[in-house]
């Protein structure tokens, strides 16, 4: 790992990454838990969310594999982050 420049650019993106979303999860879920202090509506709250995420998220693939298609690899890979 020390002596390939690469691996060590992989492995401060993957740290950078882990650490960015657990710092975020742990903000977000401190700032719901203020909402929501009802252990059964932050529940109720967190259960919708997953579900729209879930829909969200085979509308994204289904799309995104027409679009790949149409589009071509590269373009596909480009709208990635735009989502």
């Amino acid at each position: 790992l020390a002596s390939s420049e690469y691996l060590r650019l992989i492995a401060a993106l993957v740290l950078g990454y882990g650490l960015s979303i657990n710092f975020t999860d742990i903000m977000w879920k401190s700032i719901l838990k203020k909402k929501y202090p009802d252990p059964l509506d932050y529940q109720r709250f967190m259960g919708n969310f997953s579900s729209i995420v879930g829909l969200s998220t085979c509308i994204v693939i289904f799309f995104g594999v027409h679009a790949i298609r149409i589009l071509g690899w590269r373009m596909g890979a480009l709208a990635t982050p735009a989502v």
